[in-house]
């Protein structure tokens, strides 16, 4: 076996996209008797496990940001949980979807070293779009390889639900492809031309998920008890109903919205979530904004030394912060 298919049963393994008990196909790779030769790989090729490691850090990091100013904001623990929870409500769908969205795009934009072969290069030179064809299809090898597919006529509600926004993750990846190209020489007939392969980043890939996750369809079961899949891919798909977030559950270690930091704030950088922050966690909740002066630091003054040095002084500034109420 070759070490990209190395590479591919780690990252099953490490059930990054689908909790063991929900597909067959899963079922079928933890069974076989190299189970714990590949899990012991893990240790082996050091590179492996840090992209492993990497791409649930890069999903959780952007998983907080993009939900930041929502309810729901992606609590860490929340995020763990969600990840191999076989409850699938509209968060967790957007935690599967994110989860194989990033193992895909650390693989491809680390398949350049020594311990592992592809055809997604970024920035170098290529001489027509086929490299983007190439890189295509090695992402949907990969994705077939990583969560089988959804064609079975015997896969279940469940089942399906974690293919499909699987599948979701890897358009992601798939739509942030770019192929982009120069004009070189000293005629404007532009007959001669440098291209290259781009990705966009990974918070732009991350804003396109939670497109699909603002479009998200609950799964419906036809009168036969089929699942029915008329469902268009640029959404994600969930089983259960989401919780009540205006409210404290204690179980599940849930704050609820009171005592919650809202936005205010009308800048060019503020975004339309933070803008609606205020309405969206305090307001839909039944609760007030109630606004606090506090004082706080910020760095002034700041001087530039040569070579490379900046110095700045602390100043002390009175803000408006809301809070529900």
């Amino acid at each position: 076996m070759d070490r990209l298919s190395y590479f591919i049963i780690i990252f099953v393994i490490s059930a990054f996209v689908c909790p063991t008990s929900s597909l067959n196909v899963i079922h079928q790779v933890n069974r076989t008797p190299l189970e714990v030769k590949f899990k012991n790989s893990i240790t082996r090729f050091n590179p492996l496990a840090e992209i492993v490691r990497n791409s649930e850090k890069l999903a959780l990091r952007n998983c907080k940001e993009i939900f930041r100013w929502d309810q729901w904001n992606c609590p860490t623990g929340d995020f763990l949980q969600k990840r191999t929870s076989n409850i699938l409500d509209k968060e967790g769908a957007f935690v599967k979807a994110l989860s194989a969205a990033a193992v895909i795009y650390s693989s491809i934009t680390n398949c350049s070293g020594n311990f592992m072969e592809c055809d997604c290069k970024f920035n170098v030179p290529v001489e027509d779009e086929s490299q983007i064809v190439k890189c295509v299809d090695h992402i949907i090898s990969l994705e077939n390889l990583l969560v089988g597919n959804d064609n079975s006529v015997n896969i279940d509600t469940q089942g399906y639900a974690q293919l499909h926004n699987s599948r979701a993750g890897r358009i992601a990846v798939q739509r942030a492809l770019k192929h982009q190209c120069k004009c070189s020489g000293y005629t404007s007939a532009c007959s001669i031309q440098t291209c290259w392969m781009l990705i966009s980043s990974f918070p732009e890939i991350t804003s396109d998920i939670r497109k699909m996750y603002d479009h998200g369809v609950k799964v419906a079961i036809d009168n036969s008890g089929r699942v029915k899949r008329n469902i268009k891919r640029e959404a994600l798909v969930y089983l259960d109903n989401s919780p009540n977030y205006c409210v404290e559950n204690v179980i599940h270690e849930w704050p609820g919205m009171l005592g919650r930091q809202c936005s205010r704030r009308r800048t060019a950088e503020s975004s339309l979530h933070e803008r609606r922050s205020c309405r969206k966690l305090c307001r839909a909740c039944g609760l007030k904004v109630k606004r606090e002066r506090v004082v706080k630091e910020k760095p002034c003054k700041c001087k530039f030394y040569w070579c490379c040095d900046v110095q700045c002084e602390k100043c002390s500034e009175l803000v408006n912060e809301f809070y529900c109420h």
